[in-house]
């Protein structure tokens, strides 16, 4: 039996109402094995960040389940949710969302901080290392190009070292030689 981190069962989510609405999933059932690696591909408006807000936890959909490492997480409630997606899941979004007063190494950190919990300075160095930040913790985003700030996102969500970890178009805004450093990382 295949151990998948991620299950989605007869997932619906639809937008509006009457003429306006719009069904972004219609019973998607889909699963992502642990520690597979999997680009969800489509054109715009076919509902790829639709199916990763649900996955994620970022939106609940209309009917069906989500299993999170077999926690029906559709169950949750806002908290449950909360402390999952800090805890848990690793989220790495489109337009990078860095807090712009924040530096890098502080942005990496922001998670355990709102969880009042004591950061390892050994793993945020270990990681804006290996995401190729070393000597650019102390500059805030507007200092960092687009390729840079991606990577301060993508230590963020490594940081907690989630169980899963889902990217909403983690190149899309990048040059085609960063986009494939990007990827590079996310192996």
């Amino acid at each position: 039996m295949v151990d998948h981190v991620v299950l989605l069962e007869e997932v619906t989510r639809t937008y509006g109402k009457g003429a306006t609405e719009v069904a972004a999933l219609r019973q998607v059932s889909v699963g992502f094995p642990r520690g597979s690696f999997t680009a969800v591909m489509g054109p715009s408006g076919s509902g790829k960040s639709t199916l990763l807000q649900c996955a994620s936890g970022l939106d609940r959909p209309d009917s069906g389940a989500v299993h999170i490492a077999g926690e029906d997480i559709t169950r949750f409630g806002e908290k449950e949710l909360a402390v999952l997606r800090r805890d848990r899941v690793g989220v790495i979004f489109q337009a990078f969302n860095l807090v712009p007063s924040l530096t890098a190494w502080q942005n990496v950190i922001l998670p355990s901080s709102l969880a009042r919990r004591r950061p390892e300075p050994s793993r945020v160095r270990e990681l804006l290392h290996r995401v190729g930040l070393a000597g650019r913790e102390g500059h805030r985003p507007a200092q960092l190009s687009g390729g840079q700030q991606q990577r301060v996102a993508i230590a963020r969500a490594l940081f907690g070292r989630p169980e899963v970890l889902f990217a909403d178009e983690p190149t899309g805004a990048l040059d085609r030689r960063t986009g494939h450093e990007v990827l590079a990382l996310l192996r």
